[in-house]
């Protein structure tokens, strides 16, 4: 709590709230989450009797929820890169850069301040709609472990590519650079994260014949792979946190 009550009091935090509050209006954030997880969940609950998830629509569903989980994790890693890629860049653009290292502020706290404002939205948001997220779950069938491992990936994956715009926007150039390098970045790790993700159901795109030999496997690669890939976002942020802070403290001021 204490740890909080100082990121909040951060000058840096304080400034970029500021900086956010004038921005132009732009819709609510939130919408998206509905259009993502609120309107399938309502279609699902409607159309599909309750109970059906182990049967004849067991595949179905699990595919429709993992689905569900890719657009939301899309939605999320896009707008962490969209919050912090300029950070940094916008100072130099602005000619403040050197000013704001300058300061008698640690690069830690820079670092905090910066980054508390471009993922404390994101965290809230994941929290508030955390109910909603597991209502999905249950109605696909997902068992509760399984939904709170989707869970912690998805807020994981927002504190790790937070870091990973805010550390390209640290060291490139332009905001156009930070944006391309991140976006680049995100789309690889989608393509192969979420693709272990979806050769854990692999019961009606596989031969038969293959799948027989290969379910074992399978089923553990499907039980397994959110945590692999929350272990590798919480090592990969901590790198990229650590990349960044000593970039600052090597920045001559």
């Amino acid at each position: 709590m204490k740890g909080l009550l100082l990121i909040e009091n951060n000058p840096v935090y304080i400034l970029e709230k500021y900086r956010r509050k004038r921005r132009k209006f732009t819709l609510p954030s939130w919408l998206g989450y509905i259009a993502v997880l609120a309107i399938p969940g309502l279609m699902v609950t409607l159309l599909v009797p309750y109970g059906y998830g182990d049967g004849a629509y067991g595949y179905e569903l699990n595919i429709l929820f993992v689905a569900m989980f890719l657009a939301q994790n899309i939605l999320f890693g896009y707008r962490a890169i969209a919050e912090t890629h300029a950070v940094f860049t916008s100072e130099k653009e602005n000619r403040t850069f050197l000013s704001l290292i300058s300061t008698l502020m640690t690069p830690e706290e820079i670092l905090r301040g910066k980054l508390w404002n471009g993922i404390k939205p994101l965290i809230l948001e994941l929290i508030i709609f955390f109910p909603l997220f597991y209502w999905n779950g249950m109605i696909c069938s997902i068992p509760a472990d399984r939904i709170l491992a989707f869970f912690l990936l998805t807020l994981f994956l927002s504190i790790s590519f937070s870091l990973l715009g805010l550390y390209f926007s640290l060291v490139s150039p332009d905001s156009r650079q930070s944006w391309s390098q991140s976006l680049m970045m995100f789309t690889g790790f989608l393509l192969i994260s979420h693709t272990l993700l979806f050769l854990g159901m692999p019961q009606k795109v596989c031969p038969t014949g293959l799948h027989d030999k290969l379910k074992e496997f399978f089923d553990q690669l499907y039980y397994t792979s959110p945590y692999i890939i929350v272990l590798f976002l919480i090592f990969s942020g901590w790198i990229l946190w650590l990349k960044a802070r000593n970039k600052i403290s090597l920045i001559p001021k």
